[in-house]
């Protein structure tokens, strides 16, 4: 809300975090008519794309990054648009792997590192669980896959780098259960 509002530019920032978790488009109100938690308002949207253009580097997790911008209420054109043109990411499906298990690609242009991480399925006091996640399609010139599924070898993380340079996960960043791994993995995510 803060950047769709002006209050905060991200070109004042050399790397923007954004932590989308299980956030996605909710019909709310008494007659459920209005659409709220958007992941990606047409501001937002705008400021992003801007800050890419701009040479600005972002990383962007969330259960429900692609699908909100291509399955949700109220999906638009310009949702699509800035999906595949500004973050190069299409939806492959909503509901992409039975086993929470992600390995990274060796082959991927970006190096991360090679390791297997497990995602939080079931509660725990330290984790909130995820019910579904996104199986990513790189999209344009210089986008690639850097993470997959385990069990359905689906795209689970693209990554470009252009003007500017951007990563998407399809799931929640923070729901790698191991904290040591977050930690190797971001490192090489902001390397």
């Amino acid at each position: 809300l803060s950047v769709g509002r002006g209050d905060v530019t991200l070109a004042d920032y050399d790397f923007i975090d954004l932590v989308l978790g299980k956030q996605r488009a909710t019909k709310t109100g008494r007659d459920f008519s209005e659409i709220k938690y958007r992941c990606f308002s047409s501001a937002m949207q705008s400021a992003i794309e801007t800050y890419l253009t701009n040479g600005g580097k972002l990383f962007v997790s969330g259960a429900y990054v692609a699908t909100d911008l291509f399955e949700s209420v109220g999906v638009t054109d310009a949702d699509v648009r800035f999906a595949k043109d500004v973050l190069h990411i299409s939806l492959l499906s909503n509901m992409a792997t039975q086993s929470y298990a992600v390995t990274t690609r060796s082959r991927a242009a970006v190096k991360l590192p090679q390791a297997d991480y497990y995602l939080a399925a079931q509660y725990s006091p330290d984790h909130y669980t995820i019910n579904s996640v996104d199986a990513l399609t790189p999209v344009g010139d210089g986008a690639c896959a850097l993470m997959q599924y385990a069990d359905s070898g689906h795209c689970a993380a693209v990554g470009h780098r252009g003007s500017g340079s951007v990563v998407v996960m399809g799931f929640p960043f923070e729901t790698i259960f191991d904290k040591e791994q977050r930690s190797s993995l971001m490192k090489g995510i902001l390397e």
